[in-house]
């Protein structure tokens, strides 16, 4: 009888959490948002504080709703920043890449095992001892198609010329 007892109440205990972790997600009950209201510029407001109170550096933040810019939010420590302002965002774009590259893939206009020489138009892989039917782009998205480009980036100076993508 108590070996029945545990084998009911252990699962019904873990599908409740469960539920009520799931639903609390989902409904919102279990995250803390910034903003009390549902509103765009609450939660661009509601940064912003966050942000004057808490960020060093200088931040350039822009709400898009609908596919659409919905508002903007400049902060800088230092300097005076706007819409034309310039910033590094080198890896922190892999994101963005990525997601692109997977909505091709979803589309099947893209194989992520196929060789990346398949999809270059412009420029091609240079000569080397490797297989460059080895280079694919699961590979190259997760950094283990032995790929480096040897230059390091420490950024640009101001009127700097920027190399080009073949370069």
């Amino acid at each position: 009888m108590k070996r029945l007892k545990r084998t009911l109440i252990i699962p019904g205990v873990l599908l409740g959490w469960t539920l009520f972790v799931g639903i609390g997600f989902v409904k919102g009950f279990l995250l803390k948002g910034l903003s009390s209201s549902d509103e765009p510029q609450s939660f661009v407001d509601a940064s912003a504080v966050q942000i004057q109170e808490k960020f060093e550096g200088s931040l350039a933040l822009t709400l898009i709703e609908d596919g659409k810019n919905h508002s903007d939010y400049f902060h800088a420590k230092d300097e005076k920043i706007d819409e034309h302002s310039v910033f590094i965002v080198a890896s922190v774009s892999k994101w963005v890449s990525a997601w692109g590259i997977f909505r091709l893939v979803e589309e099947g206009r893209i194989d992520l095992d196929a060789p990346i020489e398949d999809y270059l138009t412009r420029w091609h892989l240079p000569e080397s001892k490797y297989d460059h039917n080895e280079v694919t782009i699961r590979r190259l998205l997760s950094h283990t198609s032995g790929l480096v480009d040897n230059l390091g980036y420490d950024g640009f100076e101001i009127g700097e010329e920027v190399q080009t993508i073949e370069a």
